[in-house]
């Protein structure tokens, strides 16, 4: 299962690194008890260590199956 998280922007990006909702729920709520410094408010989306967001532009997100991606290309097929 991927977590597609849109942005205030409208950017989108698929994280990999969550293994369910709960769990992307858990780090964004831990971010926000924190407070807004910057060690804290950014969260990483990827194991490759290479998406790095900031948790209060987020407007949303959605739970993609993983039979709807295609990681040849990183893709999602619907």
């Amino acid at each position: 299962m991927r977590i597609k998280v849109i942005m205030d922007s409208g950017k989108e990006y698929v994280a990999d690194k969550f293994n369910d909702p709960s769990d992307f729920l858990s780090v964004l709520k831990k971010s926000y008890e924190r407070g807004s410094t910057l060690d804290t408010t950014f969260l990483q989306l990827d194991n490759k260590r290479s998406i790095f967001i900031n948790a209060g532009s987020i407007s949303s997100f959605e739970v993609i199956p993983e039979s709807a991606f295609d990681e040849d290309d990183g893709e999602i097929l619907y």
